[in-house]
């Protein structure tokens, strides 16, 4: 078996692919691709948010599979022919400058391919899409029978439409084919090829007595679709935001073309009782808080049920242990009173001095940024805030920084 571990970069390089062929004869082998798919958003596994009765929205969130558009036509008319000869019209496609994103991994990426093709008679006709590494799809074979002419075909992953119109052959009476159709081919036969390079257009007519030309044709590539996603959540909901009414626990899996995660709401009824706790862990170790195993320093929020129903909210900060000593206290931020209704006295839990005080909102809005002398305790006034969570963060006098969080009322 193979192990693979992603490891997080600061790169925001969209989608990247892992390859990996296995060969059993020379004759027989398989190859595995595994998509790994950085975030647009920053996203957390569990929330836990207050209930104070009434609706309250929960909203999913999203990841990105990366952007990529791209069109191009090809206007130089081509004569179809001599009979039973494949001529073959080139588009260069180049410069999506997304590199992840140079293979056609999903069908849908590939937006549509439009034709125009002067011919009295259409059922001679043969159309077929090439990708550069030789990768082909049939678009339309005998199709129109003594039609005349495609104008403005398109065809699409999207489309409805069969270019047969479901008959073993579609009819004269369905040229010249405007619009958008099914090909006769299956657009999977295309997965796996490369985006860069150069796509043809073939044009075949096998049948002598009647002449025609290509007049132009264009392709189009969207990962639009990747970014299609796809909600289910525990209430049986499958819309990106949902209302709710009670309190409990909520679950809503996101999901598209490249993979899925899920996140959990915890809504709690606050009972006024906020504990902050801190602890300390090494590289490799895990700490059990309520349901979470986790491994990663940052502030955590739990809500305990208690036997009467009403539910308290504990908030943790977990620090990663450095070096090979034994831990010592963490310098954390204590809070008193928190929750807080006008004012609360900040202080660092080993009495250092504090240089300056800063708080901010959940959306990162700087509140409050107060220079200290070296005071050990500050008195922040809360009156008239919005309630709700913020951080605060104090600066000691040696540069470092504590954060903790505050709710006010």
């Amino acid at each position: 078996y193979f192990h693979i571990q992603p490891l997080a970069d600061t790169l925001n390089e969209l989608v990247e692919d892992i390859s990996i062929t296995i060969r059993d004869t020379a004759c027989f082998f398989r190859t595995f691709t595994i998509y790994l798919v950085d975030s647009d958003s920053t996203f957390t596994a569990l929330d836990s948010l207050a209930f104070n009765g009434g609706d309250q929205q929960l909203t999913a969130p999203t990841t990105s599979a990366g952007k990529l558009n791209w069109s191009g036509t090809n206007a130089t008319a081509l004569p179809i022919g001599p009979v039973q000869t494949m001529v073959y019209s080139d588009l260069m496609v180049d410069g999506l400058g997304t590199p992840a994103l140079q293979t056609l991994i999903d069908a849908s990426m590939l937006e549509s391919v439009c034709v125009n093709v002067e011919h009295p008679w259409l059922g001679d006709l043969g159309l077929y899409l090439f990708a550069p590494n030789g990768q082909f799809i049939e678009l339309s074979t005998e199709n129109g029978a003594n039609g005349d002419n495609y104008e403005n075909t398109c065809f699409s992953p999207t489309a409805t439409q069969s270019i047969k119109f479901d008959l073993p052959f579609a009819p004269a009476s369905a040229a010249p084919f405007t619009g958008s159709f099914q090909p006769e081919g299956s657009w999977n036969d295309l997965v796996g090829a490369p985006l860069e390079g150069i796509w043809r257009l073939g044009v075949i007519d096998d049948q002598m007595g009647q002449s025609g030309q290509l007049i132009n044709w264009s392709l189009s590539f969207s990962g639009a679709a990747l970014e299609k996603f796809k909600y289910h959540w525990s209430t049986g909901d499958t819309t990106k935001t949902v209302q709710v009414s009670a309190e409990g626990t909520y679950s809503v899996t996101v999901s598209n073309t490249m993979g899925s995660l899920t996140k959990t709401f915890v809504l709690y009824t606050p009972c006024g009782v906020v504990d902050s706790i801190s602890a300390t862990i090494a590289a490799g170790e895990t700490y059990q808080f309520g349901n979470q195993s986790l491994s990663q320093p940052g502030y955590y929020t739990q809500a305990f049920v208690a036997a009467n129903g009403c539910d308290s909210l504990v908030v943790l900060h977990l620090q990663l242990l450095s070096g090979v000593s034994d831990p010592t206290s963490p310098t954390v931020v204590n809070i008193s009173p928190n929750p807080t209704t006008g004012e609360t006295w900040l202080s660092l839990n080993q009495g250092s001095p504090i240089a300056r005080v800063r708080v901010f909102d959940l959306n990162g809005k700087l509140i409050v940024s107060q220079k200290l002398s070296n005071e050990t305790s500050w008195l922040l006034k809360t009156s008239g805030w919005t309630s709700g969570w913020y951080l605060v963060e104090l600066e000691g006098r040696d540069g470092s920084l504590a954060q903790g969080k505050a709710f006010v009322r």
